[in-house]
């Protein structure tokens, strides 16, 4: 993937803290996101961000805008957690179902005899 072929290559020819890293690491981060890769891309949104921060501040239109994916991301995984809880909640047996199903079995039972 270039993406990953571009960081590596940033990082070794212009080190770990250098803001063209810290591009490649929001480009990477990017494409996991849009893949729906979130863990992928959220330690390497935080990585880009904290070098953002550290060389042009938080304030910077650069440094924002990572911020903004960041947190779109993190919208975005709250947004996956809940609605897998949902789903799991609709596919779980309730116990008051369970009960009548057992009191019909029961009763078939009696009228068979």
């Amino acid at each position: 993937m270039l993406q990953q072929e571009a960081l590596v290559i940033h990082e070794q020819k212009l080190g770990e803290d250098h803001l063209d890293t810290a591009q490649s690491l929001n480009d990477l981060a990017l494409l996991y996101h849009y893949q729906g890769k979130y863990m992928k891309a959220q330690l390497l949104y935080q990585r880009a961000l904290v070098i953002y921060e550290r060389k042009i501040g938080t304030n910077n239109p650069r440094t924002m805008g990572v911020r903004k994916n960041y947190l779109t991301l993190l919208q975005e995984m709250k947004g996956t957690t809940l609605q897998r809880k949902q789903q799991t909640k609709q596919h779980l047996i309730k116990p008051s179902r369970v009960k009548n199903t057992s009191r019909k079995y029961k009763n078939k039972k009696r009228h068979k005899r």
